[in-house]
């Protein structure tokens, strides 16, 4: 809809911005989770974000650097599915 048809049609509603990409949401996820100290939910948006990053081709070595500080956090656990999915994202060439 443009601007000229909203002017016209004060009852119709205004475009909405273009939704987030799947990156941001990524991003948004890890803030939010390093900000509520979520250190599981916060490995799970690193793996995201590398897994996602990795297919596209770009960024990859940033993520993959989120993804081994978020890793480095763990001091037990290293068993569970999250932690095993983790490594072997890491010991992936």
């Amino acid at each position: 809809m443009s601007g000229a048809t909203f002017a016209s049609n004060p009852a119709a509603e205004p475009p909405s911005p273009a939704p987030p990409s799947a990156g941001q949401c990524y991003r948004v996820s890890l803030e939010r989770a390093r900000s509520q100290r979520k250190t599981a939910i916060e490995l799970r948006a690193a793996m995201g974000l590398y897994r996602l990053l990795r297919r596209r081709g770009t960024d990859a070595a940033e993520a993959r650097e989120t993804l081994q500080a978020t890793y480095a956090k763990f001091t037990e656990g290293f068993d569970t599915p999250d932690l095993c999915a983790a490594r072997a994202l890491l010991e992936e060439p």
